[in-house]
């Protein structure tokens, strides 16, 4: 009876890793999405402010205009 309640230990023990093996698998592929998310907010501040640096350079103001 004992190797029986053992074997049952053992395969809820296995279960329960599969779960959380699972479960850090969906935290890695929610950093990656962050990681993009974070990449695209980025890249997209960066021509933002790129733009209005050539708005300024070129004359225009402070680059705060409909057209800049």
């Amino acid at each position: 009876m004992a190797c029986y309640q053992l074997s049952v230990i053992s395969y809820q023990l296995s279960a329960f890793s599969f779960q959380l093996s699972a479960f850090s698998f969906q935290l890695s592929a929610f950093s990656f999405q962050l990681s993009v998310i974070s990449l695209c907010a980025t890249r997209t501040l960066l021509e933002v402010l790129s733009a209005k640096r050539e708005c300024v350079a070129n004359g225009q103001g402070q680059g705060l205009t409909a057209d800049c």
